[in-house]
């Protein structure tokens, strides 16, 4: 019989101890084979061990949490929308396993030279590094994956394939660098930085902090933001973006496993450790480097370099041209949807001056030609069921047909008394679905940017309750008058038969505003001196 071999001493690193010979009777198996059996086993059970901690239950909760929360956002939930939110997930993810991968980590930094096993102290780091960032990575994927169920799929949009890995390395991170802490400090760090970081954070957040913490906790925000985020374009469509993204994200992640092996091992192994590092954090450093010369938020993006795109997809519907992003087509039945009552009631003559509704990305400038006078630009967001992104819609289209500038235009003018900025509100609130209040509500946004007058918001209450083919066949009968700058809304009210009660031709005061529309938060500004010394808008 032999002996049985001694333990090693807490000072003494752990050796394999199992026997390299086969045993008689039985089929020999390989070193190799044999250690990783037993790197499985281990792995599978720290894996157990991780998900029966109680913290990870409380981790479920908040990321179940943050779905429902998600669910109540308003909206059409897209597949870059689902990809942010995907992030998210990972976020608080990476922060729960942070703190719950702290215990097995600090058993294995403290303990491990106390231990007779098959696997020695770099491989069993190894393992807990691959539970964890199972445990992380399974847990994203099942709540990105109700999240994008819950969303009634097939969601519009397109991601490049590398987009897809981010979030699950994002939230690998998370433990990985607790792993790494503990393993150099050989101490509960991680729960120490957890415990002081949400209280600072929620204060800083409220603004209870003296102005030297509050600057401390602004550069450490700042630092965190800019190491998760480096790039200035986030597109995980464009698939060179989103291969820079996942690069770096391999590379970090892989500088977290090297440091952490670091300080494990003799001093030539912590060398090769450290060197590996360096070469990696140079690799990561010019991957960014490389991303943020090579995409900048004023260098446009054309869509031959979106995934699955192979350039503009445009297509025209009753005069109305329409470019979405590659993989948003089938947005443009309800974009259609959402013009047609207004583009209905326009003149013939007017359809010629109907202009190009294209699509930009909510992340990166899109490289698309269109007439910049003739066109009306719309996001990845779509709400047809929300009275500002119909009004926003129709509001473009019509001002742009009648010639009026944009509210959002640095150079402001004010149109008031002009009956074409009556004609451009009040069409925004045509169409079915839409109740009384939401009608009003329509109108007052598209009236207040342009200073208008008593007559204005009286007249523009008036046409809300009249026909909408009454009001179509004065405009069709009167357009070259109504449409142009120099129409008033007086005439507007004659053609229809109105009765006007307000007199004065000047900006409407706040007083105005409540007399007249009572419930609408609008008119706050028309007494200030600076907005009623605007230019007439010609």
């Amino acid at each position: 019989m032999e002996p049985a071999p001694a333990e090693p001493s807490a000072g003494e690193p752990s050796v394999d101890v199992t026997p390299l010979r086969a045993t008689a009777g039985r089929p020999g198996r390989s070193r190799v084979t044999r250690r990783a059996a037993a790197f499985a086993r281990l792995t599978w059970f720290n894996t157990v061990r991780l998900c029966r901690n109680p913290l990870l239950a409380l981790g479920m909760a908040a990321g179940s949490y943050m779905i429902m929360d998600m669910g109540r956002a308003t909206g059409v939930l897209t597949l870059e929308s689902w990809h942010n939110r995907a992030g998210s997930i990972a976020t608080v993810v990476g922060v729960v396993m942070f703190a719950v991968v702290t215990f097995p980590a600090m058993r294995e930094a403290r303990y491990s030279t106390a231990l007779v096993s098959p696997l020695g102290r770099t491989s069993r780091l190894l393992s807990l590094m691959a539970a964890s960032s199972l445990v992380s990575t399974v847990m994203v994927a099942v709540l990105a994956g109700l999240q994008y169920w819950m969303a009634s799929p097939p969601l519009v949009g397109t991601l490049s394939p590398p987009a897809y890995p981010a979030p699950l390395l994002l939230a690998a991170a998370g433990p990985l660098l607790s792993i790494t802490l503990v393993a150099w400090t050989r101490s509960y760090l991680p729960l120490v930085v957890v415990g002081l970081t949400m209280p600072v954070y929620a204060l800083y957040g409220v603004s209870l902090l003296d102005n030297s913490l509050q600057s401390a906790a602004f550069r450490m925000q700042w630092a965190v933001r800019v190491t998760m985020q480096p790039f200035k374009v986030r597109a995980p469509s464009v698939t060179d973006v989103a291969a820079h993204y996942l690069v770096y994200a391999v590379l970090a992640v892989a500088v977290l496993v090297f440091l952490a092996l670091a300080a494990r091992g003799g001093r030539a192994f912590r060398a090769a450790c450290l060197g590996t590092i360096a070469v990696l954090l140079a690799c990561a450093l010019l991957t960014v480097a490389h991303g943020r010369q090579t995409y900048t938020p004023l260098k446009p993006i054309a869509d031959s370099q979106v995934y699955g795109a192979h350039g503009p997809s445009c297509q025209t519907r009753e005069g109305i041209t329409y470019c979405p992003l590659p993989g948003y087509e089938p947005w443009v039945d309800r974009w259609h949807e959402t013009l047609a009552p207004a583009v209905d009631l326009l003149p013939e003559e007017a359809h010629g001056r109907l202009p190009v509704v294209w699509q930009d990305g909510s992340s990166y400038e899109r490289d698309l030609d269109v007439p910049e006078d003739r066109s009306v630009m719309v996001y990845s967001y779509m709400n047809p069921g929300w009275t500002y992104w119909r009004a926003e819609l129709v509001g473009g289209v019509v001002r742009s047909v009648l010639d009026l500038s944009s509210p959002y235009e640095p150079r402001r003018c004010r149109a008031t008394d002009q009956s074409r900025v009556v004609i451009a509100a009040w069409l925004t609130t045509v169409g079915e679905g839409a109740s009384r209040t939401e009608r009003l509500d329509a109108l007052t946004m598209g009236l207040d940017p342009y200073l208008p007058s008593p007559v204005d918001l009286e007249v523009a209450r008036a046409l809300v309750g009249l026909p909408e083919e009454r009001v179509g066949r004065v405009l069709e009968q009167h357009w070259d008058r109504l449409s142009s700058p120099g129409g008033r809304t007086r005439e507007l009210a004659e053609l229809l038969g109105l009765r006007v009660r307000a007199a004065s031709g000047r900006p409407a005061t706040s007083d105005d505003w409540r007399r007249l529309y009572p419930h609408q938060p609008y008119g706050e500004v028309a007494d200030e001196p600076v907005w009623r010394g605007l230019p007439v808008c010609s």
